[in-house]
């Protein structure tokens, strides 16, 4: 807490922390949890807890076994802190040192060095730092005050998700001290946030000459985070193994790899594998999240919703809880309960737009054009960077595919694509607008881009896209067991909104005369939402090609309840309609 009564200085409360984790992690004898969780969980306190009770609940979240907590103010000039170093287990507070840093000297430093010793001497561990610590925490972030002021400023705003106030506290201090390697390691994170892959990776470069000054830790930090920007996997992954074998009590790594192994390999039980591990050692409620994500992809719906529902137990709070357990909702079919957490999401974050693109997703599924175009439309508009611009121009385009608008979907798609001429869903919406319009010519020039796209990656982001794309000009130009293939290897890449293309896969047998396959494709997404239009439909069409008119009428039926709601000419609405009246149904 900073009770200096100077608001100038109200990022010691912060700076301090930060300089001490890195002062008493260097020991071999501490595990010390890093400043990046704290400020996560800081944001969140839950009704009624208490100062007291909510720090000890922090501690527990981290599972950590001692707590430093305390005070900064000024006493006769000089920077003062009292604190508390607690044993969490016995709930004993080992000992209250109170430290001031010299008048006239560099005061954090001061008493950063003091405090550490202390906390050192109360593990009973040892009390001194080596010479290489001393000057490492010297160095640690910069010599300058103003540098590192806006660094601990940049990873405040950060967390709030604040990016260009974010952005202008980390210039700044780059700015104020061009050989500040954490500040550029900073600065690359938040471009990262903004999509500006190449500013990031200008930054990394920045840092790359001074990796010598700091400890390995350190280093492969930034070499992990470069090798991402660069899409180098496996030196991502060896870089965190190594991290692993430093820090194996930190949680950070293994969620990392999981991450990597969910977005990159596709290996989703390597993915909850290291999700687990990552909260065994203390993650951040988040990871649940991610966690959720690799169940969906692993076609576990009931474990997805499990550890989305522990995200919103834990942080109640957190719009991006209430998003995650809204997406599981919407993929199992309850759309009522999907709305509610989406719109829970946006009264805690106005600003959490991703919750506005669910909502239209959701609007559109259920065929209610007006309100799906106007969620796309404050999307686009509260879009911050070029990540979620391209997103929302691709949102938009989708949007008009779904309503047969070829045109509209083109400049949108288009307009995606000049912001990034490889985004995936992006050449996956061009090409379905080409094959639409009979330009196959031009959709097999899309899908080679893809299809090279991927082969000079390892990643296999997004690869179903490629897939999908590849299925439908398979069937487009009469190639329907290709197809079928392609659709198979989209659905082995375990895609997100798998019903969706459990239905292209149902399309692909029905166009190579397997219509007893494409109905059991249906049925198997009828069994993760049994509330899938698009599956309901489907069936009804195999039902009437097959002539079990009674069949195609009780699909038709329940696809109608679920648009019930539908804006009139919707296309699914009105094929829906059509095919009723000819299978004899009202």
């Amino acid at each position: 807490d900073n009770f200096t009564g100077d608001m100038e200085l109200y990022w010691w409360s912060q700076g301090i922390p930060d300089q001490i984790i890195y002062s008493l992690s260097r020991t071999a004898y501490l595990q010390v949890r890093n400043m990046d969780r704290v400020l996560e969980n800081l944001g969140e306190q839950g009704d009624g807890l208490t100062q007291k009770a909510h720090l000890r609940e922090l501690a527990e979240r981290a599972n950590a076994a001692y707590m430093v907590g305390g005070s900064v103010f000024m006493e006769e000039g000089r920077l003062t802190i009292i604190s508390q170093i607690t044993d969490l287990a016995s709930g004993r507070v080992l000992d209250s040192p109170k430290v001031a840093g010299a008048a006239g000297g560099d005061q954090l430093l001061d008493v950063v060095a003091e405090l550490s010793r202390d906390v050192r001497r109360a593990l009973e561990i040892e009390s001194e730092e080596s010479p290489e610590v001393k000057e490492g925490v010297a160095r640690l972030k910069t010599s300058s005050k103003d540098a590192y002021k806006a660094y601990v400023q940049c990873r405040q705003r950060l967390h709030g998700r604040s990016y260009q106030e974010a952005l202008a506290h980390c210039r700044d201090a780059v700015a104020e001290d061009p050989d500040f390697l954490h500040a550029w390691d900073l600065l690359a994170n938040v471009y990262d946030n903004l999509g500006e892959r190449d500013l990031a990776l200008e930054a990394l470069d920045n840092a790359a000459p001074l990796l010598a000054r700091v400890p390995r830790v350190d280093q492969l930090t930034v070499l992990q985070r470069q090798a991402q920007l660069r899409e180098n996997w496996d030196g991502y992954q060896a870089h965190l193994r190594e991290l692993q074998l430093l820090q194996p009590a930190e949680p950070t790594w293994p969620f990392r790899l999981g991450w990597s192994y969910a977005t990159h390999v596709r290996d989703y039980d390597l993915a909850i594998r290291e999700y687990r591990q990552a909260l065994d050692k203390g993650a951040e409620p988040r990871a649940h999240l991610y966690l959720c994500y690799a169940y969906l992809s692993a076609a576990d719906y009931p474990s997805a919703q499990q550890a989305c529902a522990r995200f919103v137990q834990e942080w109640p709070r957190e719009a991006a809880a209430h998003d995650g357990l809204g997406f599981v909702h919407m993929l199992r079919g309850d759309y009522r309960a999907s709305r509610r957490e989406f719109e829970r999401a946006l009264e805690l974050d106005p600003d959490f737009s991703h919750s506005l693109q669910n909502l239209g997703e959701l609007e559109l599924l259920l065929g209610r054009v007006p309100r799906a175009r106007e969620y796309f439309d404050r999307y686009l508009v509260q879009a911050i960077g070029e990540k979620q611009e391209k997103e929302g121009r691709w949102s938009l385009g989708r949007f008009h595919w779904e309503l047969g608008r070829l045109e509209e979907a083109r400049q949108a798609a288009a307009a995606a694509l000049r912001q990034d001429g490889a985004m995936v869903k992006g050449l996956w919406l061009l090409g379905l607008i080409q094959i639409e319009e009979g330009d196959l010519a031009a959709a097999r020039e899309t899908s080679r881009t893809l299809e090279q796209r991927f082969s000079d990656s390892s990643s296999l982001r997004e690869a179903e896209f490629h897939h999908h794309l590849a299925s439908r000009l398979a069937e487009a130009e009469g190639r329907f067991g290709d197809a079928v293939a392609e659709m198979r290897r989209a659905l082995e890449l375990g895609p997100g909104e798998r019903p969706l293309f459990l239905v292209a896969l149902a399309s692909a047998q029905q166009a190579a005369g397997d219509l007893q396959g494409a109905a059991g494709s249906c049925r198997e997404a009828l069994s993760l939402n049994p509330r899938f239009p698009a599956a309901h439909l489907k069936l009804a069409e195999l039902a009437e090609e097959g002539g079990q008119l009674a069949e195609a009428v009780e699909h038709l039926g329940r696809a109608l309840a679920i648009y019930e709601g539908a804006s009139a000419g919707f296309p699914r609405l009105e094929r829906a309609r059509e095919a009723l009246r000819r299978a004899g149904g009202r």
